[in-house]
């Protein structure tokens, strides 16, 4: 299995192929454009290119160009004997623009970014945030009408030599619930992947799957990773977080036919679905004007009128 040690740090500067996004991004802070950002082309890079996938073999991590999807980085990992904590299939989209649809992609796969702003900068969120000290620069800059795209991305990865998948049958959608609850609050597995009845389990080597499934080697070939052909056609292009316990929501969610996934050691669980909304880029001087005109026509802010009081007492 060949690796090579990631970079600490990103370049300053970007590839000629995000030139068009630079553009776009400039008209919208100003104000002149109002910018979809699934209307802006951007070239992707090789895939063997030696900067776009650059393995981080002693922490489980990955440095990736952000212009990669999470289906073509998922198949150069596995090509190098690792893989992402989430069941294929993986979606085509870009990952710069997937992070907006999807906070579930980012609390569970992004340890790191490297951030272009609507102003052209470009920044870097801290190694290790302290989400504790206020709001994640990540979160806040990639919402669903972000302030800034990916650029690259360092995503945490498992060892594909350490893993075992295994599915798992039940008679009701609420026992599936139940089990995922039991996995999550066990932070207990690296990746679930829930639909209808069934759930597929990624486990550590030393996981002991239940007595009636047969555990076998991650990504030894379609069917150790999906246990059938059964989840090929649960295409998705954004994702809907849940409280990773949410044993009510994820039940409903199954029984109206929607794949659920979860990552337990990361306490993390999404529905994913398959409609891609539109993501506009904020023009940031007229939402902070809105903003400063909601604050100051809201009631408890409107000016108060002290009338004086008559010497005699009367109102």
């Amino acid at each position: 299995m060949t690796s090579s040690t990631a970079t600490t740090t990103t370049s300053s500067t970007l590839p000629p192929d995000w030139a068009p996004l630079v553009e776009k991004l400039r008209l919208a802070h100003v104000g002149r454009a109002d910018v979809d950002v699934d209307a802006i082309d951007v070239g992707r890079p090789r895939i063997d290119a030696a900067d776009s996938l650059v393995v981080d073999a002693h922490n489980g991590l990955v440095d990736v160009d952000a212009r990669l999807s999470l289906a073509a980085i998922a198949r150069a990992l596995h090509a190098r004997g690792w893989r992402l904590p989430l069941f294929r299939p993986l979606p085509s989209t870009p990952l710069w623009r997937l992070a907006p649809r999807a906070a579930f992609v980012v609390d569970a796969l992004v340890q790191r970014a490297t951030l272009l702003s609507v102003d052209g900068d470009l920044l870097d969120t801290p190694p290790a945030p302290r989400h504790s000290a206020g709001p994640s620069l990540l979160h806040g800059t990639t919402m669903p009408a972000p302030l800034a795209v990916l650029v690259r991305a360092r995503l945490r990865i498992v060892s594909s030599a350490h893993t075992v998948a295994w599915h798992e049958a039940f008679a009701h959608t609420d026992d599936v619930a139940h089990r995922v609850r039991e996995f999550v609050d066990g932070a207990r597995a690296f990746a679930l992947c829930a639909h209808g009845t069934s759930l597929w389990v990624l486990g550590g080597s030393a996981l002991a799957p239940p007595s009636s499934t047969t555990p076998r080697a991650a990504e030894t070939s379609t069917t150790a990773t999906t246990s059938s052909t059964a989840l090929m056609g649960l295409r998705w292009a954004s994702a809907r977080s849940l409280r990773p316990g949410d044993a009510g929501g994820i039940a409903s969610a199954l029984r109206a036919g929607r794949r659920v996934v979860a990552v337990p050691y990361l306490q993390r669980t999404a529905v994913l679905e398959r409609d891609r909304p539109a993501r506009r880029l904020v023009d940031v001087h007229s939402a902070a004007a809105a903003l400063a005109n909601a604050l100051s026509s809201a009631p408890a802010n409107a000016p108060v009128t002290v009338r004086a009081r008559d010497p005699r007492g009367n109102r």
